[in-house]
């Protein structure tokens, strides 16, 4: 984060207008500078620090911004505390910050410079530093994606997901972070500790297992071909009902269901669609459940047979 983006990111946080997006990239900076950088005096430094983070913290929570954060920032963009020593220090400065996101209907498979890949599904958002900090390599996702994490003994990776970490040293898993309240990672191999930053609750997984967090732990095995079908291609539904099927779908493909009316019965279909189209997937599924489809641009029309 250069000294123009930072203090433009800091005016975003003062007025209270500030995208997820800048409030990831900052939470991102401060865990950096507080973990890397000395700061001019302890005192001061921890001060500004304690602040600002935690009231970053109440912001991503739709708590309003508090005064610490006002009084912090107010220092730093205005009288410039701090600046010169932390985001223009010659020998250590806090690397960019790197923002890729996939829109509806849309996958997208990245390789860090570290060499982990991350495979994306639609509707989700990643912010990571262009150069991983000394100790750990950190990202934030908000979304859905697939990692294979480049082993490192010496530098564990760390993905953000709302109030849950998952940190791994080497292996292949699934995040899936689409519901806040319902966050799910699944092992494919290798082993991870997911924690809860807020109640510091610490959940060990093995290779076949889910675990998700609702008022706490719980484990779980799970289909590989159900949880990370997505990544090659392949939609995937079980046992789905209507609504499942066309939200589904909509996310997949990136567009939107008009309903003529409702359909008469109640759907729990399953099947298995390997990078087809959508006009192919919908003439599947509606010879089997019965209804007829129009598509207008990004629009899909359908009518239950009666």
């Amino acid at each position: 984060m250069t000294k123009k983006s930072l203090k433009e990111t800091l005016r975003s946080i003062v007025n209270q207008d500030a995208t997820d997006n800048e409030l990831n990239a900052f939470d991102q900076f401060l865990h950096y500078q507080q973990h890397h950088i000395k700061p001019p005096t302890k005192e001061v430094g921890e001060r500004i620090w304690m602040g600002v983070e935690n009231t970053v913290q109440s912001k991503k929570k739709m708590i309003n911004l508090g005064v610490w954060l006002r009084v912090a920032a107010s220092i730093l963009i205005v009288f410039g505390v701090g600046l010169t020593y932390y985001v223009t220090q010659p020998k250590e400065t806090a690397p960019e910050m790197v923002t890729v996101v996939t829109e509806r209907g849309q996958k997208r498979t990245l390789t860090l410079h570290d060499g982990s890949t991350v495979k994306m599904n639609s509707g989700s958002s990643i912010v990571y530093p262009e150069t991983f900090a000394e100790g750990e390599r950190r990202l934030t996702l908000e979304g859905e994606a697939f990692f294979e994490i480049a082993e490192d003994q010496n530098k564990p990776f760390i993905i953000s997901t709302g109030s849950l970490e998952t940190k791994v040293l080497g292996t292949s898993f699934n995040v899936n972070a689409r519901d806040a309240m319902l966050i799910s990672v699944a092992l494919v191999s290798g082993s991870v500790e997911v924690r809860n930053t807020e109640t510091n609750e610490l959940q060990k997984i093995e290779p076949g297992q889910l675990t998700t967090y609702t008022n706490g732990f719980q484990i779980s095995s799970f289909d590989q071909k159900e949880i990370v079908a997505w990544k090659e291609g392949i939609l995937y539904l079980k046992d789905a009902s209507v609504d499942e099927v066309f939200e589904q779908l909509a996310a997949w493909y990136g567009v939107s269901f008009d309903f003529s009316n409702q359909p008469k019965n109640i759907w729990s279909y399953s099947g298995e669609f390997d990078n087809l189209s959508l006009e192919l997937v919908l003439n599947t599924i509606g010879f089997s459940e019965g209804f007829e489809f129009k598509i207008e641009n990004d629009t899909v029309i359908i009518e239950f047979n009666p």
